[in-house]
């Protein structure tokens, strides 16, 4: 299991970075900064647990790659609005073998600012790749990874 920590205040207010993180496709200027994929991807939500399209608890986002081809599918396991946004993938395979969580944690910090901490969770479901993430950067590049969508988010929202 591997866990990656990362904060930047961005001078919005809270209402505003929670409306950003709400729309989906905010969430593929995040994965361009993750995977560094620059359009490779983009985000649907699925209808949600009570029918609609806005995203709740238990809301299921489809990561789509350009011919429409499902890559993972996300699904909200917290969501305490304005505060707290989780959701978790996994991915399957000898070479992938890990299920992930991202969760954004907002907190109002003075007029019109916001701290966003994020947090990343790895729990390896391969054996093999427990292994190498001893001895690979995996901290080094997942948490770089980590603040460049932080950063991201900033300038969308500035």
């Amino acid at each position: 299991m591997t866990v990656i920590q990362r904060a930047l205040d961005i001078p919005v207010p809270i209402s505003k970075v929670w409306s950003w993180l709400m729309d989906v496709r905010s969430w593929d200027a995040l994965s361009d900064e993750f995977i560094g994929s620059k359009g490779r991807y983009r985000h649907r939500a699925l209808p949600g647990p009570d029918g609609g399209s806005a995203l709740t608890g238990g809301s299921e986002v489809q990561m789509l790659d350009r011919k429409d081809r499902e890559f993972l599918r996300w699904k909200v396991t917290d969501w305490e609005p304005p505060r707290r946004l989780s959701y978790s993938a996994g991915m399957a395979g000898w070479l992938h073998g890990f299920n992930f969580q991202l969760s954004y944690g907002l907190e109002a910090e003075a007029e019109g600012v916001t701290k966003v901490r994020a947090d990343l969770l790895l729990v390896y479901t391969n054996p093999i790749l427990e292994v190498l993430s001893l001895v690979l950067p995996v901290r080094y590049f997942y948490g770089r990874s980590l603040q460049r969508t932080l950063v991201r988010m900033r300038s969308s929202l500035s």
